[in-house]
């Protein structure tokens, strides 16, 4: 797989990723919306793992991917700061913006062989990839959203992003039985411009499932399928890994 490859297979992770050797650890700091009382650090842990919930949150996932590179002796770090902001449409109507913007250090992945082969190194901001769902105020027992995604050419090296603009749609469903939470989320996008050299039509499917324990913290874990054209693969090779987290309130 080359550097690339794998780099925007953790880029588009939403919970978690893996590789051969990854390590993930999630922070999320949360925020009541106006007019809220401060909730419960239960209920804070579960809010925070329901990417449709109406709080103000910012996850922290760092992903330390080890075994990458053509000698699979090179790590890429990625921090994903993934602020969700949520919008008090009506009293039946919520819009739920979420945003993930990816932090890279990436070394040279394959050996120049004297500068023959471009270097892959890079660090610095990766493409931002904004969703927003529609999704109801007052949910039953499944909670779900609707919208459109986007994925913004913003990164500052070549080799961190792909060069497009693209945009989809998306969807998300979940659920919360006693200490676990679990769902899906869906989106297909298509570039429309851009100067990188490949079109992108890509749809990423992931599951996950959470186990919450008391004081705030709880286990997670996930995975995800991507389809690029008509190829289907798992986007991290390895079983899913269980990572830890912890949620805080702020205000």
């Amino acid at each position: 797989m080359t550097g690339r490859g794998r780099l925007n297979e953790i880029r588009e992770g939403r919970f978690s990723g893996y590789v051969d050797n990854d390590f993930l650890f999630l922070v999320a700091l949360a925020m009541p919306a106006t007019g809220q009382q401060q909730p419960s650090e239960e209920v804070l842990a579960k809010q925070t793992q329901n990417p449709v919930a109406d709080l103000i949150s910012v996850p922290l996932q760092n992903n330390f991917n080890f075994g990458a590179g053509f000698h699979h002796n090179k790590m890429i770090y990625l921090l994903n700061v993934q602020p969700v902001i949520p919008l008090n449409l009506s009293e039946e109507w919520n819009l739920i913006a979420r945003i993930i913007m990816p932090i890279i250090n990436q070394p040279n992945l394959s050996s120049s062989f004297g500068g023959l082969v471009p270097s892959t190194t890079g660090t610095g901001l990766g493409d931002f990839n904004p969703t927003f769902f529609l999704s109801p105020a007052k949910p039953g027992r499944l909670i779900w959203g609707l919208g459109s995604t986007f994925t913004l050419p913003t990164a500052t090296d070549r080799n961190l992003g792909a060069g497009k603009w693209s945009i989809g749609p998306s969807g998300v469903a979940l659920t919360m039985h006693g200490p676990w939470v679990y769902g899906a989320l869906v989106s297909n996008q298509w570039s429309v411009s851009g100067w990188g050299d490949r079109a992108v039509n890509s749809m990423l499917l992931q599951w996950f499932l959470n186990y919450n324990l008391p004081d705030g913290w709880y286990f997670t874990t996930s995975r995800l399928l991507r389809r690029t054209g008509k190829q289907t693969e798992p986007a991290m090779s390895g079983p899913s890994p269980w990572a830890a987290a912890s949620a805080s309130c702020s205000g």
